[in-house]
């Protein structure tokens, strides 16, 4: 059905005419309107000032929150919280030692009664005076690192979050 705009409203192809707003809506119509004001014919609800807008998928019309959107959705929010924390790692990362860096030792070593030099059981030779069981000690006690396990049961975590979401401001009128 086409439909030709006059001067006193839609005039139909059946020759029907809509020439009042009451037969487009009804007068206790709510709409949103992207503009600065309330068009002719409708006035702006000023009861729900800065809220944000949620879509449900049931019954509609109600409202809910107590705090206001810009409070929320402020720059940066800050937050702090007690929570279990575990770190694994280690203590210096992994190093291979040196003999500087070995604590001074000696390695057991076998001889027979004839013999002057040894095999240790580290795979090095030294030599020794017969019927000594050690090699000479080697190492000057310098320090490595090991593995580190950290359990903090309920530590302070505190960060900041950016909430300033881009928004348009609209106008919610009421048909009057």
């Amino acid at each position: 059905m086409a439909a030709v705009l006059t001067t006193t409203g839609l005039q139909f192809s059946d020759s029907t005419t809509l020439d009042s707003k009451y037969g487009i809506f009804p007068q206790s119509s709510r709409v949103i309107f992207f503009q600065a004001s309330a068009p002719t014919g409708w006035s702006q609800v000023a009861a729900n000032n800065n809220r944000a807008l949620r879509v449900v998928s049931g019954a509609a019309g109600g409202t809910g929150g107590n705090s206001a959107f810009t409070t929320i959705m402020a720059t940066t929010r800050s937050f702090s919280a007690n929570c279990p924390v575990t770190i694994n790692g280690l203590s210096g990362g992994p190093t291979t030692l040196s003999a500087n860096q070995i604590p001074a030792h000696s390695h057991p070593a076998s001889t027979n009664s004839t013999a002057n030099s040894v095999s240790s059981s580290n795979g090095g030779t030294a030599r020794v005076d017969e019927g000594l069981t050690n090699t000479g000690s080697i190492g000057n006690g310098g320090g490595h690192s090991h593995p580190l396990t950290a359990n903090a049961a309920n530590g302070p975590v505190s960060s900041s979050l950016n909430f300033a979401v881009q928004y348009i401001d609209v106008i919610y009128c009421s048909f009057s």
